[in-house]
């Protein structure tokens, strides 16, 4: 299966030497990766203003807090059933006169 070519070869002779333990393994080197220039940023993304993303931090601080400045809880349609329950709306009063004058006619 091998021949002799192979055998010969410099690669062969190293991986062999690894493999029966005559020369030991080299110790790996760290190294930084060095940036591709695809990943470099480009000058026209520098001038851009940093603000256009915020994290999530900075995004809730700059949102109104919880004091209830600006918010209104009383909005048009409760105000208007306040004024039926509490009986102040022209229509409570005009239904209460006819009842009046049904009552007089009654009593009469």
């Amino acid at each position: 299966m091998i021949n002799q070519d192979i055998k010969d070869s410099n690669a062969y002779n190293t991986y062999y030497d690894f493999a029966i333990g005559k020369v030991p393994p080299r110790k790996a080197r760290k190294y930084k990766k060095v940036a591709s220039p695809s990943k470099k940023l480009s000058p026209v993304k520098e001038a851009e203003p940093e603000t256009t993303k915020r994290s999530m931090k900075d995004f809730h601080i700059s949102q109104a807090s919880g004091s209830g400045d600006g918010t209104d809880f009383k909005s048009g349609v409760l105000d208007e059933q306040q004024r039926k329950i509490s009986g102040d709306s022209e229509d409570d009063n005009d239904d209460d006169s006819e009842d009046d004058n049904d009552d007089d006619s009654k009593g009469d």
